[in-house]
């Protein structure tokens, strides 16, 4: 997978290792645990990517804040939800002049 043109390996596992995800930018491998909760999974992998955008972005600050990318990681859903209504909204909605 291509962040932000740097190539990233992908690997998944089942066996607990301790964590639900690790990245590790300087080797450009990221470690998803597959949960049996498929939304945990894809928590986990939003959460991992967030540390390898802002990583390969040079926001290597923000990179290992936890709590940064937590938040963000838990509002993605949301986030994603409300766009995609206010893109329908104004294809269909009425403009101002």
């Amino acid at each position: 997978m291509r962040i932000k043109g740097q190539e990233y390996k992908i690997t998944f596992f089942r066996d607990s290792r301790g964590f639900a995800g690790l990245t590790k930018t300087d080797e450009k491998e990221i470690l998803i645990e597959l949960n049996p909760d498929d939304k945990e999974t894809q928590k986990t992998i939003i959460h991992e990517l967030l540390h390898a955008y802002f990583y390969e972005c040079g926001l290597i600050g923000y990179c290992r804040d936890e709590t940064l990318v937590g938040f963000l990681e838990n509002i993605y859903p949301d986030l994603t939800k409300s766009a995609m209504e206010i893109f329908e909204e104004a294809k269909g909605g009425e403009i101002c002049e």
